[in-house]
């Protein structure tokens, strides 16, 4: 019986400290040697395992741990193994001083409680030397290892690419301003062509059938005006038409040109046109087709004695 008991206190004794090491967190910091040449790379693997549904915080680690610089590091791994989260990362640190250098504790997370990992010491020595025939030389060659380039090695040369092509689009962009360009020939039509084509599309809005003779009254001498501008070179459109006609009279330009029958037709033109525009008379549609005949007449009149002249 008393075996029992005693087997019995020694099994409950076993599981329960079973029990309790599966619920304590383990962290393990391990290097791969406690001796180092100066600059030799060491890999240094941290971890820690706690128990499923338990959250554990790593330490941030960035460019060193303690003495230490980290030339490399791998990202977190996590796996579960027997009821137990294992979180794992790795390193490759250097050192390039010589001396005893301590690998400090790193600070773990666990829910309400802070755990340590154990500093462990590391040995710089500088590189042993073989003597041979009085000629000191290195017992080791190693690859000389290079350095990826940072952003701002990079950038004076980003920088210095960017305007040099500023400069050559600023240089294609001035010789391309200043190219010949060669002016276009404009043809401008005879103002007498002006003047007749203008007269058609003014009978295709058909005024007069639709009573509209105020408009059409004064489209008609608007033709006519432009006309005279561009004919006799003076600003028809400005004056109005008293001047037009002490204008013809007092240049003399009429003579050879304008018969006085013109002329004459010309001042009642005007004279019918002010008034119709201003609502003084009423025009018939008679008399605006006259008008109407008599600018195309006196349009085409000007052209042939024009042309008669230049010969």
């Amino acid at each position: 019986m008393r075996y029992l008991v005693r087997l019995l206190f020694v099994a409950t004794f076993f599981i329960s400290a079973k029990v309790f090491a599966q619920s304590q967190a383990e962290i393990k910091a391990v290097l791969d040697t406690n001796k180092i040449q100066i600059g030799e790379q060491i890999k240094f693997d941290l971890s820690i395992s706690t128990e499923l549904g338990k959250e554990s915080v790593f330490p941030i680690i960035k460019d060193s741990i303690g003495p230490f610089e980290i030339v490399d590091s791998s990202e977190m791994d996590s796996l579960v193994i027997d009821e137990r989260i294992i979180k794992k990362q790795s390193f490759v640190i250097t050192k390039f001083d010589t001396g005893q250098y301590v690998l400090p504790p790193l600070k773990f997370e666990i829910e309400d409680d802070i755990k340590f990992s154990k500093p462990t010491m590391v040995d710089v020595i500088s590189p042993e030397l073989d003597i041979d025939n009085g000629q000191v030389k290195l017992r080791e060659n190693r690859d000389i290892i290079d350095e990826p380039y940072t952003f701002i090695e990079i950038l004076p040369y980003v920088l210095l690419g960017i305007i040099i092509i500023f400069i050559v689009y600023l240089i294609i962009r001035y010789m391309m301003k200043n190219r010949e360009v060669k002016p276009k020939i404009v043809i401008k039509k005879p103002a007498h062509i002006i003047a007749l084509e203008r007269l058609k599309e003014l009978d295709e809005k058909k005024l007069l059938t639709e009573g509209l003779f105020k408009q059409y009254y004064s489209e008609l001498t608007d033709i006519l005006r432009i006309f005279f501008e561009e004919r006799f070179f003076f600003s028809a459109m400005e004056l109005t038409s008293y001047e037009i006609i002490s204008y013809f009279d007092k240049s003399g330009i009429h003579e050879g040109v304008i018969s006085k029958d013109y002329l004459e037709t010309l001042r009642e033109l005007l004279s019918i046109s002010d008034l119709v525009k201003f609502a003084r008379a009423i025009s018939t549609h008679d008399q605006a087709e006259k008008f109407r005949v008599y600018v195309e007449e006196l349009i085409v009149e000007t052209k042939f004695i024009e042309a008669e002249n230049e010969r």
